[in-house]
């Protein structure tokens, strides 16, 4: 397959290319939506330039990101000051300190700690091991990104599989993919419930600033208020599935004795790991109570507002703020701190290009009118039943996402979607925050997550197996995304569709 891959894949490149360029062409010269405001045009066309690269990876994502940099100056509006404001705001230094946070417990190996620990509590049953697997992995992505921690559990789920001790093969096979399928999709599901769990989630927060400035901005804590009862209860969808499908049966006796002896060769918790968890607790307290938060009638003030500094501070400014104190405080086990230059090393920068592309483009929708306009042009989609509309969005951001980075597709969606929803007279995030979860949920195919990807690598997951299962789970988190949205986050906030009727 990847001969056969080789062969066909640069000429389709080069036809991906191709065609983004015509049409950016034929958009800039033949599309003026307009006439009185041209930037609207020319931002369409850099729109659909940027959206086709990113689509069909013609040139890596984050190049892709760059193009606002070169475009917007030449053929829009905005000038290179404006552009490149978009590359660094609070919500990517959020991400870098979160991060830091994730390469400090990787660097002091915290999170095998963490893991090994909760295995070792886990009984010897396949169900409660894989409750286990999926749990500590679903948990773990909570807070690093689900490519990372499916690379920490990976190890320790092929040792769980070398410990399986029974005659019948096909049940301890059965036990195997479950595992790996399991903790792949706990590791995506996972990422939903926090702001820095995967990229979409970032983008959703800046995209639905800038498209919203007048409501209340999405903090740490009311995504996680929206978006984590949506994870919790799909993660437990997602292990009765597995419990009923794979495990059915299943009669295999996990030796934990190796998990005890791999815990136990860990030693005392040394000085390194307690800083860093400290730390860690102290980085979630402060970014949950943070910012004030409304219930109904009630309001809780969080300590920026009691301390004076509501507008000045974001989680971005307590992300890095923590994180610079892994670089103050010395180890004990070698000279220097716990970390050093080298951490910035590990930093995934491609990642946070492709958060300012984003951003940059998202901006030029607002600045250029191009927002209004396609509001104004999606009023034809008004009379569409509100459930109707978020069910086919969700499933089609799903399937989608079984080809295209998620991130991009959330880069793409989101302000489009922000102008639609102003066309029917809708609160932007009932339309943007489905979007945004249902961009994690590509269950089916190896491409569609890297966790998907890494378990494929494995070579004890076939393609056919993950599509068997990922067509299930695909379904379940989209009428489960469609529900949520419709029901809870509408209580939550406190949101209605009567102005779409």
């Amino acid at each position: 397959m990847v001969a056969d891959r080789s062969r066909w894949w640069p000429r389709m490149r080069i036809l991906a290319l191709l065609l983004g360029l015509v049409l950016f062409v034929l958009v800039l010269v033949g599309v003026n939506p307009v006439p009185e405001r041209p930037e609207v045009g020319r931002t369409l066309a850099v729109a659909v330039l940027m959206a086709m690269y990113w689509l069909t990876e013609a040139v890596p994502l984050a190049v892709t990101a760059l193009f606002p940099v070169v475009l917007l100056p030449l053929f829009a509006f905005a000038s290179a000051g404006q552009v490149a404001a978009a590359y660094m705001n609070d919500i990517i230094f959020l991400f870098l300190g979160g991060f830091m946070l994730a390469i400090g417990m990787q660097t002091t190996g915290l999170d095998r700690r963490i893991a090994l620990r909760i295995l070792v509590w886990i009984g010897k049953s396949p169900a409660m091991i894989l409750l286990g697997v999926m749990g500590v992995t679903w948990m773990i992505s909570w807070w690093v990104s689900n490519t990372a921690s499916m690379l920490i559990m990976i190890p320790i789920i092929l040792s769980l599989v070398g410990s399986v001790e029974h005659e019948d093969r096909a049940a301890a096979q059965g036990l195997t993919r479950a595992m790996l399928l399991g903790a792949a999709y706990a590791a995506s599901v996972g990422g939903m419930a926090t702001l820095i769990g995967t990229p979409p989630n970032l983008v959703f927060s800046r995209v639905y600033a800038m498209a919203a400035p007048g409501v209340t901005p999405v903090t740490f804590l009311s995504w996680m208020l929206m978006a984590a009862p949506v994870s919790v209860v799909m993660f437990v969808l997602l292990f009765l599935y597995f419990r009923a499908t794979a495990l059915r049966g299943c009669a295999v006796v996990v030796n934990r004795g190796l998990l005890r002896r791999d815990y136990a060769g860990l030693g005392r918790m040394p000085f390194e790991q307690r800083v860093v968890m400290v730390l860690f607790f102290v980085f979630v307290a402060l970014v949950v109570t943070r910012a004030d938060l409304t219930l109904g009638d009630t309001t809780v003030r969080g300590w920026a507002s009691r301390g004076g500094f509501a507008g000045r501070v974001g989680d971005g400014v307590v992300a890095v703020g923590v994180a610079i104190l892994l670089f103050m405080v010395p180890a004990r086990s070698r000279p220097g701190p716990i970390l050093d230059a080298s951490a910035f090393g590990k930093l995934p920068w491609d990642v946070v290009i492709l958060f300012g592309g984003g951003f940059a483009l998202a901006d030029a929708f607002q600045r250029s009118g191009l927002s209004d306009y396609l509001g104004a042009s999606l009023g034809g989609l008004a009379g569409v039943p509100p459930l109707l509309m978020i069910f086919l969005l969700v499933a089609g951001i799903c399937f989608l996402g079984e080809l295209a980075s998620n991130t991009a597709l959330a880069q793409v969606s989101l302000p489009v979607l922000a102008a639609l929803a102003t066309a029917k007279g809708m609160h932007p995030l009932l339309l943007m925050l489905p979007a945004t979860l249902a961009a994690s949920c590509g269950f089916m195919l190896p491409v569609a997550t890297p966790p998907n990807t890494i378990v494929y690598g494995t070579h004890r997951v076939t393609a056919r197996d993950m599509m068997r299962a990922g067509w299930v789970v695909d379904w379940i988190g989209i009428v489960l995304v469609t529900l949520f949205t419709y029901t809870w986050t509408r209580w939550v906030l406190g949101l209605d569709f009567a102005a779409a009727r």
